[in-house]
């Protein structure tokens, strides 16, 4: 009885290792991806519909797009960019006089592409911030007709913006804490 080795296969048969390496191929290529950069949205519905859905809708105008440094020479169309507006109405969410919303980079991603110094109708959803997507019904104001009918009048941003209120509450607590303190000085 004759013994083989186990590398003697590939002498007995010379194009298996060949079938071997192409069923290898084949197999890695058959592997899905980690995450891909397609966008595909459905179509929005409606303004008053999409209202519904989003977290703060509002009309303003990009003072600033600023993209994040690129690091080790390389980006994704993921990464982040934060637009600044200066708001004019809103008809959903606290109407601050300046909104930060962020967008992807690029619109393979579904990114927006904001022009700073147009104005936008933006429709925003609450992620890692308020985020605005090419499925959005975020649009330049120049387009929008239809959103400002069905949207209404809208309110003014108010001036009264998270610092002022918090000093206001910071001054009345001091007012109120001094005059209990004068009150009970008085009684002893």
């Amino acid at each position: 009885m004759q013994r083989y080795m186990v590398c003697d296969w590939v002498a007995l048969c010379p194009g298996r290792p060949l079938i071997l390496l192409v069923l290898l191929f084949g197999f890695w290529l058959s592997l899905p991806p980690k995450w891909s950069c397609a966008c595909s949205c459905v179509e929005p519905g409606p303004p008053l519909e999409e209202r519904e859905k989003a977290a703060v809708v509002f009309r303003g105008e990009v003072v600033s797009v600023r993209e994040f440094p690129i690091l080790f020479g390389t980006w994704g169309s993921r990464d982040p960019t934060t637009i600044k507006f200066k708001v004019q109405t809103a008809w959903k969410g606290v109407a601050y006089p300046t909104r930060y919303v962020t967008t992807a980079r690029s619109g393979s991603s579904c990114g927006y592409p904001f022009v700073a110094g147009t104005e936008y109708v933006v429709y925003s959803r609450l992620g890692l911030g308020w985020q605005v997507s090419l499925c959005s019904r975020t649009r330049p104001l120049a387009e929008a007709a239809q959103d400002m009918v069905d949207l209404g009048p809208g309110t003014p941003p108010s001036s009264w913006n998270r610092a002022t209120l918090s000093l206001l509450v910071l001054l009345l607590a001091v007012v109120t804490w001094f005059g209990r303190r004068q009150r009970y000085a008085t009684k002893r």
